[in-house]
C-alpha cells in the first residue's frame, strides 16, 4: 500500500514541475473588454453644412484571470469595423471597412490588467441647417460609425481568447 500511494505522490509532483516550467502549458484565462471611445477633433460651419471630425477608437483591457504569476508574453490582433456614410444610402446597407491592429502585451500579474487604446480611425459627420436640402437627394445628415472590434489573443501561434463587440461580428464578417 505505501509503495503505490508514494509512487503516486511522486507522479503528481513530477507533472506540476513540468507545467510549472513551461509558461505555455499552463492555461491562460483572460477577461477581455473594449470600450469604444470618440474624441471631437474639430467642427466647422460653412455655406449651412456642419461639419464635425472626430477621431474613434477602443479602450481594451485584459485581465489575468488564470492563477500563473504573470501571464507569458502575448500578441493581440484586432481588427476594427466602421461604416463610411456617404449621405445618399439606407447607412445598414453601406460597405464594412476594415482596419487592422496589433498590441503586444508583456507579463500581466495575477488579477492584474493591461490596457490600451487601439489605433484611431477618423470619422466624419455632416448635417445641413433645417430648411435647406440637398437636390440630389441625399439625406441632410451623414455620420460615419464605429461598428465593433473583434479581437484574437496569441501565445507564439497558439490562439488562446477570442472576443468580439458585437458578438455578432464573428457570424456576419471574416477576421
Amino acid at each position: 500500500m505505501f509503495r503505490i500511494i508514494h509512487l503516486w505522490i511522486g507522479v503528481i509532483v513530477i507533472a506540476s514541475v513540468s507545467a510549472a516550467e513551461d509558461p505555455a502549458a499552463q492555461t491562460v484565462d483572460l477577461k477581455i473588454t473594449a470600450v469604444p471611445k470618440i474624441e471631437k477633433d474639430k467642427a466647422s460651419l460653412n455655406r449651412n453644412t456642419a461639419t464635425t471630425v472626430s477621431k474613434g477608437f477602443y479602450k481594451v483591457t485584459l485581465k489575468n484571470l488564470s492563477m500563473m504569476d504573470a501571464v507569458p508574453e502575448l500578441r493581440v490582433n484586432y481588427r476594427l469595423f466602421l461604416r463610411r456614410d456617404d449621405g445618399k444610402k439606407n447607412p445598414r446597407d453601406l460597405p464594412m471597412i476594415k482596419e487592422n491592429g496589433e498590441a503586444t502585451v508583456t507579463g500581466i500579474p495575477r488579477s492584474g490588467l493591461f490596457t490600451f487604446d487601439t489605433r484611431s480611425v477618423t470619422l466624419h459627420s455632416h448635417s445641413i441647417e433645417p430648411g435647406y436640402y440637398y437636390t440630389s437627394g441625399a439625406r441632410g445628415a451623414s455620420k460615419d460609425e464605429l461598428v465593433g472590434i473583434w479581437i484574437k489573443v496569441f501565445h507564439g501561434s497558439m490562439e488562446i481568447a477570442e472576443y468580439a463587440l458585437p458578438g455578432s461580428l464573428t457570424k456576419d464578417q471574416k477576421f
